[in-house]
Protein backbone atom coordinates (compact mmCIF):
# COMPACT_ATOMS: atom_id res chain seq x y z
CA UNK A 1 0.00 0.00 0.00
CA UNK A 2 1.27 3.47 -0.90
CA UNK A 3 2.28 5.79 1.91
CA UNK A 4 0.66 9.23 2.25
CA UNK A 5 3.41 11.01 0.33
CA UNK A 6 3.12 8.80 -2.75
CA UNK A 7 -0.69 8.72 -2.54
CA UNK A 8 -0.88 12.50 -2.81
CA UNK A 9 1.54 12.53 -5.75
CA UNK A 10 -0.34 9.77 -7.59
CA UNK A 11 -3.66 11.54 -6.98
CA UNK A 12 -2.23 14.77 -8.40
CA UNK A 13 -0.92 12.94 -11.47
CA UNK A 14 -4.37 11.42 -11.99
CA UNK A 15 -6.26 14.67 -11.39
CA UNK A 16 -4.19 16.61 -13.91
CA UNK A 17 -3.79 13.68 -16.33
CA UNK A 18 -0.03 14.13 -16.27
CA UNK A 19 1.91 12.03 -18.80
CA UNK A 20 5.59 12.82 -19.30
CA UNK A 21 6.43 9.68 -21.28
CA UNK A 22 9.70 10.01 -23.24
CA UNK A 23 10.26 13.60 -22.05
CA UNK A 24 13.41 14.92 -20.37
CA UNK A 25 12.59 17.24 -17.50
CA UNK A 26 14.51 19.65 -15.29
CA UNK A 27 12.78 20.28 -11.94
CA UNK A 28 13.40 22.34 -8.79
CA UNK A 29 14.09 21.06 -5.31
CA UNK A 30 11.63 22.69 -2.92
CA UNK A 31 12.32 23.80 0.63
CA UNK A 32 9.40 21.64 1.84
CA UNK A 33 8.73 18.14 0.54
CA UNK A 34 11.92 18.56 -1.47
CA UNK A 35 11.57 15.41 -3.56
CA UNK A 36 8.03 16.08 -4.84
CA UNK A 37 9.07 17.22 -8.32
CA UNK A 38 11.65 14.50 -9.17
CA UNK A 39 9.41 11.72 -7.83
CA UNK A 40 6.30 13.07 -9.58
CA UNK A 41 8.09 13.43 -12.92
CA UNK A 42 9.40 9.86 -12.56
CA UNK A 43 6.01 8.37 -11.69
CA UNK A 44 4.51 10.28 -14.64
CA UNK A 45 6.87 8.44 -16.99
CA UNK A 46 9.62 10.96 -17.76
CA UNK A 47 12.63 9.56 -19.62
CA UNK A 48 15.23 11.55 -17.67
CA UNK A 49 14.85 13.89 -14.70
CA UNK A 50 17.46 16.44 -13.67
CA UNK A 51 17.55 18.42 -10.41
CA UNK A 52 20.20 20.45 -8.63
CA UNK A 53 20.86 19.28 -5.07
CA UNK A 54 23.43 17.68 -2.81
CA UNK A 55 20.89 17.08 -0.03
CA UNK A 56 21.29 13.45 1.01
CA UNK A 57 17.76 13.15 2.39
CA UNK A 58 16.27 14.16 -0.97
CA UNK A 59 18.62 11.89 -2.90
CA UNK A 60 18.07 8.89 -0.60
CA UNK A 61 14.29 9.34 -0.47
CA UNK A 62 14.09 9.43 -4.25
CA UNK A 63 16.31 6.34 -4.54
CA UNK A 64 14.15 4.50 -2.01
CA UNK A 65 10.96 5.16 -3.97
CA UNK A 66 12.71 4.34 -7.25
CA UNK A 67 13.61 0.92 -5.86
CA UNK A 68 10.12 0.43 -4.43
CA UNK A 69 8.20 1.39 -7.58
CA UNK A 70 10.79 0.22 -10.10
CA UNK A 71 10.32 3.15 -12.47
CA UNK A 72 12.47 3.30 -15.59
CA UNK A 73 13.18 7.02 -15.31
CA UNK A 74 16.83 7.99 -14.95
CA UNK A 75 17.04 10.54 -12.13
CA UNK A 76 20.12 12.77 -12.18
CA UNK A 77 21.02 14.90 -9.17
CA UNK A 78 23.61 17.44 -10.31
CA UNK A 79 25.65 20.24 -8.77
CA UNK A 80 24.82 22.96 -11.26
CA UNK A 81 23.31 23.66 -14.67
CA UNK A 82 25.61 22.27 -17.35
CA UNK A 83 25.91 22.51 -21.11
CA UNK A 84 25.55 18.76 -21.60
CA UNK A 85 22.14 18.64 -19.93
CA UNK A 86 20.47 21.72 -21.41
CA UNK A 87 20.09 20.57 -25.06
CA UNK A 88 18.37 17.37 -23.89
CA UNK A 89 15.56 19.08 -22.04
CA UNK A 90 11.95 19.14 -23.21
CA UNK A 91 10.56 20.77 -20.06
CA UNK A 92 12.24 23.10 -17.59
CA UNK A 93 10.50 24.00 -14.35
CA UNK A 94 12.30 27.14 -13.19
CA UNK A 95 12.21 27.51 -9.41
CA UNK A 96 13.08 30.47 -7.19
CA UNK A 97 16.33 28.92 -6.01
CA UNK A 98 17.66 28.02 -9.45
CA UNK A 99 20.34 30.41 -10.70
CA UNK A 100 19.40 33.13 -13.18
CA UNK A 101 18.70 31.87 -16.70
CA UNK A 102 20.75 34.32 -18.74
CA UNK A 103 21.29 34.49 -22.50
CA UNK A 104 24.26 32.12 -22.29
CA UNK A 105 22.16 29.39 -20.65
CA UNK A 106 19.18 29.97 -22.94
CA UNK A 107 21.40 29.60 -26.03
CA UNK A 108 21.95 25.94 -25.06
CA UNK A 109 18.22 25.23 -24.68
CA UNK A 110 16.50 23.82 -27.75
CA UNK A 111 13.78 25.89 -29.39
CA UNK A 112 10.91 23.51 -28.72
CA UNK A 113 11.69 23.27 -25.01
CA UNK A 114 9.01 24.75 -22.74
CA UNK A 115 9.78 26.59 -19.49
CA UNK A 116 7.23 26.55 -16.67
CA UNK A 117 7.69 28.79 -13.65
CA UNK A 118 7.26 27.76 -10.01
CA UNK A 119 7.32 30.29 -7.19
CA UNK A 120 7.58 29.02 -3.61
CA UNK A 121 5.15 31.72 -2.49
CA UNK A 122 2.65 30.59 -5.15
CA UNK A 123 2.63 33.93 -6.96
CA UNK A 124 2.18 33.30 -10.68
CA UNK A 125 1.46 36.86 -11.74
CA UNK A 126 4.92 37.43 -13.25
CA UNK A 127 8.16 35.67 -14.18
CA UNK A 128 11.48 36.29 -12.43
CA UNK A 129 14.96 34.80 -12.75
CA UNK A 130 14.75 34.35 -16.53
CA UNK A 131 16.04 36.45 -19.43
CA UNK A 132 12.60 36.71 -21.02
CA UNK A 133 13.85 38.66 -24.03
CA UNK A 134 16.36 35.94 -24.96
CA UNK A 135 13.64 33.27 -24.64
CA UNK A 136 11.34 35.30 -26.88
CA UNK A 137 14.06 35.78 -29.49
CA UNK A 138 14.54 32.01 -29.61
CA UNK A 139 10.77 31.36 -29.49
CA UNK A 140 11.08 29.43 -26.20
CA UNK A 141 7.77 29.72 -24.39
CA UNK A 142 7.54 30.59 -20.69
CA UNK A 143 4.36 29.45 -19.00
CA UNK A 144 2.54 30.82 -15.96
CA UNK A 145 -0.30 29.04 -14.19
CA UNK A 146 -3.64 30.79 -14.02
CA UNK A 147 -4.13 31.20 -10.24
CA UNK A 148 -7.91 31.18 -10.83
CA UNK A 149 -7.77 27.69 -12.36
CA UNK A 150 -10.69 25.85 -10.75
CA UNK A 151 -9.07 22.43 -11.00
CA UNK A 152 -6.15 23.66 -8.88
CA UNK A 153 -8.17 25.80 -6.46
CA UNK A 154 -5.09 27.80 -5.50
CA UNK A 155 -6.91 30.76 -3.97
CA UNK A 156 -9.12 28.46 -1.94
CA UNK A 157 -6.03 26.76 -0.50
CA UNK A 158 -4.27 30.05 0.22
CA UNK A 159 -7.32 31.59 1.89
CA UNK A 160 -7.19 28.81 4.49
CA UNK A 161 -3.77 30.11 5.54
CA UNK A 162 -5.51 33.17 7.01
CA UNK A 163 -7.33 30.88 9.45
CA UNK A 164 -3.98 29.41 10.47
CA UNK A 165 -2.44 32.86 10.92
CA UNK A 166 -5.38 34.02 13.01
CA UNK A 167 -4.92 31.01 15.28
CA UNK A 168 -1.16 31.64 15.56
CA UNK A 169 -1.83 35.26 16.53
CA UNK A 170 -4.45 34.27 19.13
CA UNK A 171 -7.33 35.87 17.27
CA UNK A 172 -10.61 34.23 18.25
CA UNK A 173 -12.56 34.01 15.00
CA UNK A 174 -15.84 33.52 16.81
CA UNK A 175 -15.53 36.49 19.16
CA UNK A 176 -13.22 38.93 17.42
CA UNK A 177 -14.14 41.55 14.86
CA UNK A 178 -11.98 41.42 11.72
CA UNK A 179 -11.56 44.01 8.97
CA UNK A 180 -10.47 42.71 5.56
CA UNK A 181 -8.92 45.39 3.37
CA UNK A 182 -7.90 44.86 -0.26
CA UNK A 183 -9.36 43.59 -3.49
CA UNK A 184 -9.27 40.77 -6.05
CA UNK A 185 -10.29 37.13 -6.31
CA UNK A 186 -8.03 36.00 -3.46
CA UNK A 187 -9.58 38.59 -1.15
CA UNK A 188 -13.05 37.33 -2.07
CA UNK A 189 -11.98 33.77 -1.20
CA UNK A 190 -10.64 34.93 2.17
CA UNK A 191 -13.89 36.75 2.90
CA UNK A 192 -15.85 33.62 2.01
CA UNK A 193 -13.77 31.30 4.21
CA UNK A 194 -13.92 33.68 7.18
CA UNK A 195 -17.71 33.93 6.87
CA UNK A 196 -18.02 30.15 6.53
CA UNK A 197 -16.41 29.61 9.95
CA UNK A 198 -18.65 32.21 11.56
CA UNK A 199 -16.15 35.07 11.83
CA UNK A 200 -17.40 38.60 12.43
CA UNK A 201 -15.72 40.03 9.33
CA UNK A 202 -16.16 43.32 7.47
CA UNK A 203 -14.65 44.00 4.06
CA UNK A 204 -13.48 47.23 2.42
CA UNK A 205 -12.11 47.62 -1.10
CA UNK A 206 -8.99 49.66 -1.88
CA UNK A 207 -10.43 50.36 -5.32
CA UNK A 208 -13.35 52.33 -3.86
CA UNK A 209 -12.32 55.62 -2.19
CA UNK A 210 -15.70 55.77 -0.48
CA UNK A 211 -14.76 52.64 1.50
CA UNK A 212 -12.11 54.56 3.46
CA UNK A 213 -14.59 56.00 5.99
CA UNK A 214 -16.26 52.60 6.27
CA UNK A 215 -12.90 50.96 7.06
CA UNK A 216 -11.93 53.58 9.66
CA UNK A 217 -15.30 53.21 11.33
CA UNK A 218 -14.80 49.46 11.83
CA UNK A 219 -11.11 49.68 12.81
CA UNK A 220 -11.97 51.24 16.17
CA UNK A 221 -13.24 47.95 17.64
CA UNK A 222 -11.56 45.39 15.36
CA UNK A 223 -8.96 42.99 16.74
CA UNK A 224 -7.34 42.30 13.37
CA UNK A 225 -6.79 44.14 10.09
CA UNK A 226 -6.09 41.69 7.24
CA UNK A 227 -4.47 43.27 4.19
CA UNK A 228 -4.80 41.39 0.93
CA UNK A 229 -4.73 43.20 -2.39
CA UNK A 230 -3.83 40.79 -5.18
CA UNK A 231 -2.68 41.49 -7.79
CA UNK A 232 -0.93 44.42 -6.11
CA UNK A 233 -1.35 47.88 -7.58
CA UNK A 234 1.11 50.76 -7.29
CA UNK A 235 -0.55 52.62 -4.42
CA UNK A 236 0.19 51.88 -0.76
CA UNK A 237 -2.64 50.52 1.35
CA UNK A 238 -1.47 51.82 4.71
CA UNK A 239 1.16 54.47 5.44
CA UNK A 240 1.54 58.22 5.56
CA UNK A 241 0.21 58.36 2.01
CA UNK A 242 -1.79 55.14 1.96
CA UNK A 243 -5.42 54.31 1.43
CA UNK A 244 -5.53 54.39 5.23
CA UNK A 245 -3.21 56.65 7.21
CA UNK A 246 -1.12 54.90 9.87
CA UNK A 247 -1.71 57.69 12.40
CA UNK A 248 -5.47 57.40 11.91
CA UNK A 249 -5.32 53.64 12.48
CA UNK A 250 -3.28 54.04 15.66
CA UNK A 251 -5.50 56.85 16.94
CA UNK A 252 -8.61 54.75 16.56
CA UNK A 253 -7.14 51.43 17.73
CA UNK A 254 -3.56 51.11 18.98
CA UNK A 255 -4.11 47.43 19.89
CA UNK A 256 -5.13 46.22 16.43
CA UNK A 257 -3.10 43.40 14.88
CA UNK A 258 -2.16 43.86 11.23
CA UNK A 259 -1.84 40.69 9.15
CA UNK A 260 -0.36 41.10 5.70
CA UNK A 261 -0.83 38.73 2.77
CA UNK A 262 -0.46 41.03 -0.22
CA UNK A 263 -0.36 44.75 -0.97
CA UNK A 264 1.97 47.70 -0.52
CA UNK A 265 2.70 49.04 2.97
CA UNK A 266 4.92 51.98 3.93
CA UNK A 267 7.21 50.23 6.37
CA UNK A 268 8.90 53.15 8.16
CA UNK A 269 5.60 54.68 9.37
CA UNK A 270 4.35 51.21 10.34
CA UNK A 271 7.47 50.42 12.40
CA UNK A 272 7.48 53.85 14.06
CA UNK A 273 3.79 53.50 14.96
CA UNK A 274 4.50 50.55 17.24
CA UNK A 275 1.48 48.69 15.83
CA UNK A 276 1.77 44.91 15.89
CA UNK A 277 2.09 43.30 12.46
CA UNK A 278 2.63 39.83 11.01
CA UNK A 279 4.72 38.40 9.37
CA UNK A 280 7.86 40.13 10.61
CA UNK A 281 9.05 40.55 7.02
CA UNK A 282 6.65 42.31 4.65
CA UNK A 283 6.99 41.43 0.96
CA UNK A 284 5.72 44.40 -1.01
CA UNK A 285 5.36 43.19 -4.59
CA UNK A 286 4.18 39.63 -4.22
CA UNK A 287 2.26 37.24 -2.00
CA UNK A 288 3.62 37.37 1.55
CA UNK A 289 3.63 33.68 2.31
CA UNK A 290 6.03 30.77 2.30
CA UNK A 291 5.77 27.22 1.04
CA UNK A 292 6.50 26.00 4.59
CA UNK A 293 3.08 27.31 5.66
CA UNK A 294 1.32 25.04 3.17
CA UNK A 295 0.51 21.35 3.04
CA UNK A 296 1.43 18.43 0.80
CA UNK A 297 -1.78 18.49 -1.25
CA UNK A 298 -1.32 22.09 -2.41
CA UNK A 299 2.37 21.52 -3.19
CA UNK A 300 1.69 18.27 -5.04
CA UNK A 301 -1.27 19.63 -7.03
CA UNK A 302 0.64 22.78 -7.98
CA UNK A 303 3.64 20.74 -9.13
CA UNK A 304 1.39 18.55 -11.26
CA UNK A 305 -0.41 21.56 -12.74
CA UNK A 306 2.88 23.23 -13.66
CA UNK A 307 4.23 20.11 -15.34
CA UNK A 308 0.88 19.56 -17.09
CA UNK A 309 0.88 23.06 -18.59
CA UNK A 310 4.27 22.35 -20.20
CA UNK A 311 3.23 18.88 -21.34
CA UNK A 312 0.10 20.33 -22.95
CA UNK A 313 2.02 22.90 -24.97
CA UNK A 314 4.56 20.30 -26.12
CA UNK A 315 1.81 17.99 -27.33
CA UNK A 316 0.06 20.83 -29.17
CA UNK A 317 2.94 22.77 -30.80
CA UNK A 318 2.82 25.73 -33.14
CA UNK A 319 -0.05 27.35 -31.27
CA UNK A 320 -2.45 24.59 -32.36
CA UNK A 321 -3.52 24.05 -28.75
CA UNK A 322 -7.15 24.91 -28.21
CA UNK A 323 -8.84 26.45 -25.18
CA UNK A 324 -9.90 23.14 -23.62
CA UNK A 325 -6.97 20.97 -24.70
CA UNK A 326 -5.43 21.08 -21.22
CA UNK A 327 -7.01 20.18 -17.90
CA UNK A 328 -5.11 23.07 -16.32
CA UNK A 329 -5.39 26.74 -17.24
CA UNK A 330 -2.26 28.77 -18.01
CA UNK A 331 -0.87 31.54 -20.22
CA UNK A 332 2.29 32.09 -22.23
CA UNK A 333 4.06 34.89 -20.37
CA UNK A 334 6.26 35.99 -23.26
CA UNK A 335 3.54 36.12 -25.89
CA UNK A 336 1.67 39.15 -27.21
CA UNK A 337 -1.46 37.03 -26.97
CA UNK A 338 -2.21 36.96 -23.23
CA UNK A 339 -5.28 34.74 -23.59
CA UNK A 340 -5.56 31.81 -21.19
CA UNK A 341 -5.09 28.29 -22.50
CA UNK A 342 -6.81 25.28 -21.01
CA UNK A 343 -10.07 24.57 -19.24
CA UNK A 344 -11.02 26.68 -16.26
Amino acid sequence: MDDKFIRYIKNSIKTFELDLTDLNVFVPILSKYSSVFPIMASLAGAKEVFAITDDLDTINRTAMYQQQYDWETEVNFINDINQQMLPKLDIIVKGDDTSYFDKKIINFIKQDCVISYFSQNFDFSAVSGIDVESCTEKNIKILLLNPNCKELGLFKHLSHLILKRCYENEINLFKSKILLLGGGELTENILSILKSVGANVFSASTTRPEDKDYALRHISDAEALIICEYPTNSASIIGNNGFLNISEIKEKNSEIKIMHLSGRIEMNPLILSGLEYYPDTIIQNSLNLNIRETGLKLISDTAAAILKSAESLIKYPNKSIQFNDSVVSFRVANSKDTALIGSN
